[in-house]
């Protein structure tokens, strides 16, 4: 996976996160304020697989001293993000985790077809 990849999954791992706390989870869904226990235990557990898989790709990518510092200023731009739009744009959070998602996948295929790895 490439660099984009990473940064993708950092900040569809960050919006799950967010979406997972109640406060958030009503600026962002106005219409559905409420979530039940199972759907923010599944929030939290996707976001964490989301920002570990994020961290598997930039170790992979460098090694890793080097993939570690660089997945925390991916987080730091992942996080960055998703307060910006939960400012600005709080409704388009879940909209941002799935574009972020299926960006990364895109680009892990795109790695995969031209002859690489998907490392």
């Amino acid at each position: 996976m490439a660099m984009l990849a990473a940064v993708m999954l950092a900040v569809a791992g960050c919006a799950c996160l967010s979406l997972a706390m109640d406060r958030h989870r009503r600026q962002a869904c106005p219409e559905r304020p409420r979530a039940g226990r199972g759907l923010r235990l599944g929030l939290r557990a996707l976001g964490g697989i989301l920002l570990t898989v994020s961290l598997l790709a930039c170790v992979q990518q460098m090694n890793s001293a080097v993939g570690v510092t660089a997945r925390f200023g991916l987080l730091t731009v992942g996080a960055c993000t998703v307060a910006t739009a939960l400012s600005y744009l709080p409704c388009a959070i879940p909209r941002l985790a799935a574009t972020a998602v299926t960006i990364a996948a895109c680009d892990a295929a795109w790695s995969v077809l031209r002859g690489g790895s998907v490392g």
